[in-house]
């Protein structure tokens, strides 16, 4: 699809490019060490790391017949299976800059895991900005707090998968600038949070980058652009 832009500038150096998450082990490094890669012109460095607890074991009901013999006990659900209950899969598709606000357009996708229906099926989701002068709390989903409420789903049938598909906004005034060199960039964050009566919560926070034909890793924003549209875009998870 071809992307909307502004009259063309001059070229201007590339911001260097995010670095991939995956082989890393703890986010507080990355964020003491954010500003520093950046102004050294290294990559951005995301850092996995399991966030909570899982749930208590469900005990199910022990139901009792009027004759001597009982009916026998409903298998437990393990908290393990609660846990993994929600699988959520976010696409970011273009991300739009103006002079007040960025806009993200995103598709995600929500599937049971579990061989039994899930109620009330709910996708939270914000975007924020990375930062390593803000707390982990602001920048990360979290299972245990709410996002703005996005989509629902009455019922997921065991293995069935629903696709949404909406627009997330965050105000300029509120978004972290790095200077990387002379040049300020933006670094999205996409934060998500699925859940569901009956099924412990998932979260997930995605780092939102610009794309390229063969990029492995996201580029960040540069600020110093008028404004335009940037599509394809590359979206990696940090947890």
């Amino acid at each position: 699809m071809p992307t909307a832009s502004a009259l063309p500038v001059a070229p201007t150096p590339q911001a260097s490019p995010i670095a991939d998450s995956s082989n890393s082990s703890g986010l507080l490094p990355w964020l003491l060490g954010f500003a520093a890669l950046l102004v050294a012109g290294g990559a951005f460095v995301f850092l996995r790391r399991r966030r909570e607890d899982a749930p208590a074991p469900i005990e199910p009901p022990i139901v009792h017949r009027d004759t001597q013999d009982a009916l026998p006990d409903a298998p437990a659900v393990s908290a393990e299976a609660e846990s993994e209950a929600l699988a959520l899969q976010v696409e970011a598709i273009r991300l739009s800059r103006s002079f007040m606000n960025v806009t993200v357009d995103y598709r995600v996708t929500l599937r049971n895991r579990l061989g039994r229906a899930l109620e009330n099926a709910t996708v939270e989701a914000d975007l924020v900005s990375a930062s390593n002068d803000r707390p982990l709390a602001n920048q990360l989903a979290a299972r245990d707090t709410a996002l703005p409420a996005r989509h629902s789903a009455a019922r997921l049938g065991p293995g069935q998968s629903q696709r949404f598909e909406g627009r997330l906004q965050l105000p300029l005034a509120q978004a972290a600038i790095i200077q990387q060199g002379a040049v300020g960039v933006l670094v999205p964050l996409l934060r998500a949070r699925a859940s569901a009566s009956n099924a412990a919560p998932l979260a997930k926070t995605y780092v939102i980058g610009q794309g390229a034909p063969g990029a492995t890793r996201p580029q960040p924003f540069r600020i110093d652009e008028p404004p335009r549209s940037y599509e394809p875009l590359i979206q990696r998870a940090l947890d």
